[in-house]
């Protein structure tokens, strides 16, 4: 049996509840039914080895956000009309142009933002869900999907590295800018590709100087992020934050 709505919103429940891709859109669709929270997911596809990891170049409509186009992992709002996983499977295939079935798919992330108001939406709270599966760098069917991604490609992956790329600008590195959350979301999408005993990682962002902190407990968090987890805020914040409902 899942958690109530506001347990579930506020990520007060056990990570075994969401074993299953059905679990997840379960309680996701408990979450935006009970709530009228906003509904987003992502996934992070690596090929076999978990050495590279599929990323997309968001257009000019997100650019102001973080002084150049910013990298992502593909995903996106999920529509009225569609459980989380659905929207996470028609992001991909619009973004990139690669095809999955459901049953590729594993659940690999839950995290609540009861503080964000989307810029579209009259009440705030955003649920994104996050989905990890294993892919082919050599997809034939790989392509972006301009205006909307003007990039996407099997990009070398270490957290080492990902953490290293900065979250704003241009010119310094090809991922240039990566805001910090999705390096630490593929971290978390090759953790559970690797282990298949793991189960979702669910965490609670209450304010938006959260999020480019790492979401692990100190015990847990793997030590490339380790500084960051324990910096002000201040000092690694974007000075705003964007919906994941701008990938449309």
């Amino acid at each position: 049996m899942l958690p109530s709505s506001q347990m579930l919103s506020q990520g007060q429940f056990n990570p075994a509840l969401l074993e299953t891709i059905a679990d997840a859109d379960r309680a996701a669709d408990i979450v935006r039914r009970d709530l009228g929270w906003l509904l987003a997911s992502f996934i992070a596809v690596f090929n076999e080895d978990l050495d590279h990891v599929l990323v997309t170049q968001l257009g000019d409509y997100a650019k102001a956000w973080y002084d150049g186009n910013p990298w992502t992992l593909p995903g996106g709002t999920v529509f009225e009309t569609e459980c989380s996983s659905d929207g996470v499977l028609r992001e991909l295939q619009e973004e990139t142009g690669i095809r999955f079935e459901e049953g590729t798919l594993r659940p690999a992330g839950w995290f609540p933002r009861p503080y964000h108001k989307p810029f579209n939406r009259d009440r705030a709270g955003e649920l994104i869900v996050l989905f990890a599966a294993l892919g082919h760098p050599d997809d034939p069917a790989l392509r972006p999907a301009p205006p909307e991604t003007l990039g996407c490609a099997f990009y070398p992956y270490s957290a080492k590295s990902f953490i290293a790329v900065p979250a704003r600008g241009t010119g310094e590195h090809p991922l240039q800018p990566l805001p910090r959350h999705w390096a630490y979301w593929a971290e978390v999408g090759r953790q559970v590709l690797e282990d298949q005993t793991k189960h979702p990682l669910v965490h609670c962002y209450q304010a938006a100087t959260e999020m480019p902190i790492p979401p692990w407990e100190a015990v847990e968090c793997p030590r490339e992020f380790l500084p960051l987890s324990v910096m002000p805020p201040r000092q690694i914040l974007s000075p705003t934050e964007p919906s994941a409902s701008m990938h449309q």
